[in-house]
């Protein structure tokens, strides 16, 4: 059975779940062992800042979607951005349709702390960064515009909770690295790739993250996620099976029933700007939405263990980024 656990807060701000310094490794790591989460502060204010700029450029590079609309985004200004032009998965808050190939967010997922809690947590320093995408909430509540305050209730994203791989497929019947056959030919294949996992054993350990970039409370919405879930996903993987198992057969991406006992433990991970939550991959997580007048500003990231960059796929791989990298 599921374990209900109360999270540690921050002593100086009760908004904030406890975060840590990238030098209080081995504090991070038994937080990490006993939550299967933790956040990290691992950006200056300045790289934040440098950020949210650059989520502002790739949506108003969007813009040249819809050439015969009268309607353009404009940074900053929310009555510009309506639901009828907005990039991407509205109702999830990720930007789209192309993953942040940028310099900035490449130079985040080579930020030397970054890369050192994610080394540190996985247990190696051979490890490779993924390749996904930005994160706003667009605020909904209060929202200044010119000199007035308007809300925004169509911008709200939907509350989930979700796997982001097949626990059945993972744990019961494991098929070997289907990654082997990714051709990298479209973005959708870098998330696959986020998505599958090799063959399940004790000892195991699959992560993901996001880097925040805007102090994020609980009403600004944002990530959430049950605590402690992954402990015990071999015992829920066999419990399921037959049930959400049979309904999501060979998926890699797993919505979770609302009924579900155990997302009643669920935890919003409000943190600071400049913090990086690592979370254990098979942790049912996703996020809440917006009640605010502060918009949530991230960037999804992840690192696994190195592949081959010899092999068929980590050519293919290659090839598929300095692509990305001529384009920018």
């Amino acid at each position: 059975p599921h374990t209900v656990m109360s999270l540690p807060r921050d002593p100086e701000d009760q908004d904030f779940v406890k975060w840590f310094h990238p030098e209080e490794t081995e504090e991070y790591k038994e937080f990490f062992e006993r939550f299967g989460f933790v956040a990290v502060k691992v950006l200056t204010q300045e790289e934040c800042d440098e950020s949210i700029e650059d989520i502002w450029d790739y949506v108003e590079a969007t813009n040249f979607l819809h050439p015969s609309s009268k309607e353009k985004i404009v940074r900053n200004d929310w009555s510009t951005c309506s639901n009828t032009i907005w990039p991407g998965i509205r109702t999830e808050g990720i930007l789209g349709p192309r993953l942040a190939f940028s310099p900035v967010a490449l130079a985040r997922r080579q930020n030397k702390n970054v890369y050192n809690v994610f080394a540190e947590l996985l247990g190696t320093p051979h490890i490779m960064s993924n390749h996904d995408r930005y994160g706003l909430f667009r605020p909904t509540k209060n929202v200044l515009v010119g000199d007035q305050k308007r809300n925004f209730k169509e911008w709200k994203t939907k509350e989930n909770l979700h796997l982001d791989g097949n626990p059945w497929e993972y744990v019961l019947h494991p098929r070997g690295d289907s990654c082997e056959d990714l051709e990298y030919r479209m973005h959708s294949d870098f998330i696959e790739e986020n998505n599958d996992l090799p063959p399940y054993s004790e000892d195991s350990l699959h992560v993901q993250g996001l880097l925040n970039f805007m102090d994020n409370r609980a009403q600004d919405g944002g990530f959430q996620l049950v605590p402690g879930f992954a402990k015990n996903i071999k015992e829920w993987a066999t419990r399921t099976q037959d049930t959400i198992g049979a309904r999501y057969r060979h998926q890699s991406f797993v919505v979770l029933p609302n009924d579900l006992p155990e997302l009643k433990s669920a935890e919003r991970i409000s943190v600071p700007a400049g913090c990086l939550i690592v979370w254990n991959q098979y942790t049912a997580h996703g996020s809440k939405p917006n009640y605010s007048e502060r918009a949530r500003y991230c960037q999804f990231i992840k690192f696994f263990r190195s592949i081959d960059i010899h092999s068929n796929r980590g050519q293919k791989r290659a090839q598929a980024i300095w692509k990305q990298l001529e384009q920018q």
